[in-house]
């Protein structure tokens, strides 16, 4: 039985929305002032639709206002519209080919794209630029691990931190790679560094909890996700995570009434579905396992490891052709699965 065990890797792209009250000096009409004031109130007060309309309104009155398109790319870039947001970028650096905002934001969008040789281009004409830019550093970082560059990723991480002590997303984010090269000490220190620096940094708690449960000290991992859910009591990941080391531990009950948490606070929450499954087969309740795999299944349907596990509940309880069905299903989206077929099924 395939139990999947999800591990976060936090991101948080830092993208330089600064303060447009800043730049209002640089506007050169009284009405796009005006517009310019309307945006940050909209900006600030979340609606952001508003925000763009208002930019634009001053954009068309003072087209030559650099900062006007890269702050109305920055809303663009929070309502999600990154083609929207790419082209004010654009015309940003277009109109000025030194301003190094529009740089580091292009090379979010970049990054989001997977476009990842374009995001390291942009975040280090930043850098060229201005050595000192930490959050440049920080997102050419987040691209390195993206590329599993993990040596890189390391020292643009550090170089943030060299230049920003109190960086608290770049201790976290470098706590995270080097979980993935398994330097799990080091990962430690890195998250305990971001608490330190911030008591309420929920996900350094969450990954601390992680790299317990990956050493098998269970009591430890079930310590950090309790704090990650007392300072948050809708992270719905750190409750799936207390199910599935519940679940090592053979206490099923509380794993149960930990996946049920989770799901409480979001019913579509797949992994949870999925992980509860795998429970309920384990323990032999196969007709709540079938109902938890389609329901991940039905919310996740390009989700392989949902169907090799109910593939492989079809296979135990003897219905050999839908378990024939759901490992094809499983190996056509993800072939790395084929190794975990019984040979039965391979033909």
């Amino acid at each position: 039985m395939v139990n999947k065990k999800m591990f976060i890797f936090f991101i948080m792209v830092c993208i330089l929305i600064l303060n447009p009250m800043v730049f209002a000096q640089t506007i050169g009409t009284n009405e796009a002032q005006q517009d310019i004031k309307q945006a940050e109130i909209s900006q600030a007060q979340g609606d952001y639709w508003e925000s763009v309309r208002s930019y634009s309104k001053a954009i068309a009155l003072d087209p030559g206002q650099v900062v006007l398109y890269k702050n109305r790319g920055n809303v663009y870039y929070r309502l999600g519209k990154y083609n929207e947001a790419m082209r004010d970028y654009n015309t940003a650096i277009a109109l000025d080919h030194s301003y190094l905002d529009a740089y580091n934001n292009r090379g979010n969008i970049y990054n989001e794209f997977g476009e990842y040789e374009k995001a390291l281009k942009d975040y280090t004409q930043v850098i060229a630029g201005n050595p000192k830019h930490a959050k440049a550093y920080y997102n050419r970082g987040i691209v390195y691990g993206n590329l599993v560059q993990y040596e890189k990723a390391v020292a643009d991480y550090s170089k943030a931190i060299e230049l920003n002590p109190l960086f608290t997303d770049a201790y976290n984010n470098r706590g995270n790679i080097y979980e993935l090269m398994e330097k799990y000490q080091e990962a430690l220190k890195d998250y305990e560094k971001a608490i330190q620096l911030d008591e309420k940094y929920i996900h350094a708690y969450y990954n601390e909890g992680n790299i317990y449960a990956k050493l098998g000290e269970n009591e430890q991992a079930l310590k950090f996700y309790r704090k990650a859910v007392k300072v948050e009591p809708h992270y719905v990941d750190a409750y799936n995570n207390m199910g599935i080391t519940y679940a090592f531990m053979k206490k099923y009950q509380k794993a149960l009434k930990w996946y049920g948490q989770a799901l409480q606070i979001d019913p579509k929450y797949t992994n949870a579905y999925n992980n509860r499954g795998n429970l309920y087969a384990e323990i032999g309740n196969y007709e709540e396992a079938l109902i938890d795999f389609n329901r991940a299944i039905e919310l996740s349907p390009d989700n392989a490891g949902c169907y090799m596990n109910r593939a492989d509940l079809y296979e135990k309880i003897g219905q050999t052709e839908q378990a024939k069905l759901d490992y094809k299903r499983a190996v056509g989206l993800d072939s790395k699965y084929i190794k975990d077929v019984p040979l039965k099924y391979q033909y």
